[in-house]
């Protein structure tokens, strides 16, 4: 194998390998409406949406977080925090649908804007 092909092959398996394959984002907007059921925390957002993985192609705006963990807890408080004071928020998701709530994408972070 030729090295120069080696090289690209393997910067190209190392890229995605680094990044959630398909995960989507949304960016620029508001949270407009939240959702709590038991572990589940939903949140309705009208930022601009972008790479909606297909188990989520039914509610594009709308993200999950999972309650039942101390770091899930602390971004439903970010995000209960960033609507109660209608801020910006930017979302990443992680590319996949959790159990809690197999037709919405999970919440990997979320940035508040001041």
């Amino acid at each position: 194998m030729n090295q120069q092909y080696f090289y690209k092959l393997f910067s190209f398996s190392v890229l995605m390998l680094a990044s959630p394959a398909f995960a989507g984002s949304a960016s620029g907007g508001k949270v407009t409406q939240l959702i709590s059921a038991n572990t589940s925390f939903a949140f309705v957002t009208n930022g601009t949406r972008s790479a909606v993985p297909a188990c989520a192609s039914g509610a594009p705006n709308q993200w999950v977080i999972d309650m039942s963990t101390p770091a899930g807890q602390g971004m439903a408080a970010t995000v209960l925090t960033a609507f109660s004071l209608g801020k910006t928020v930017d979302v990443q998701g992680t590319g996949a649908c959790p159990t809690i709530q197999p037709n919405v994408e999970a919440v990997q972070y979320v940035v508040v804007f001041p």
